[in-house]
């Protein structure tokens, strides 16, 4: 349990405070989430149940069944074919926020797909893995997962 926040800012200063509390990042460094494993129920059920009574809105439920966001693999470090990634975690990449429709039309790596793929091209700190820069493992369960997803939302 816990509250997610998504924060945007186009300023330069704050979009430097992200990366200085190394809160995952994404639309080109502009957003950045911020959670607390912690529940502030006393606002949150008083504003649900408002909804609910007062306007008949459901509460609680996504906007779409379709992901309308992915964590996608960065480089934590330069890249260079034939590295192997290690996955959220390791010493190879780290995970950042983006729209689910920036990520599908730029081809961007979802960080749960870079463990044990090997990189076929140069990929600079900071720089958000694609799926042209990484050899994916064909008999990874999860990225035969990930392809009934994208086909079920007709990606």
């Amino acid at each position: 349990m816990g509250v997610f926040v998504v924060v945007t800012s186009d300023n330069k200063d704050v979009r430097g405070i992200f990366k200085t509390y190394e809160a995952p990042r994404g639309g080109r460094g502009k957003n950045a989430l911020v959670y607390r494993p912690h529940h502030w129920a006393g606002l949150e059920a008083s504003v649900s149940l408002i909804h609910a009574i007062l306007y008949s809105e459901p509460t609680g439920v996504p906007l779409s069944a379709a992901p309308s966001a992915e964590v996608l693999a960065a480089a934590k470090k330069k890249l260079k074919p034939g590295d192997l990634l290690d996955g959220g975690g390791g010493y190879t990449v780290y995970g950042v926020a983006e729209k689910a429709e920036v990520a599908r039309e730029e081809g961007l790596l979802p960080l749960g797909l870079a463990e044990g793929v090997r990189v076929k091209r140069r990929v600079p700190p900071d720089g958000v893995i694609t799926y042209d820069d990484v050899e994916l493992n064909e008999d990874s369960f999860l990225l035969k997962l990930r392809r009934i997803q994208d086909k079920t939302f007709d990606h």
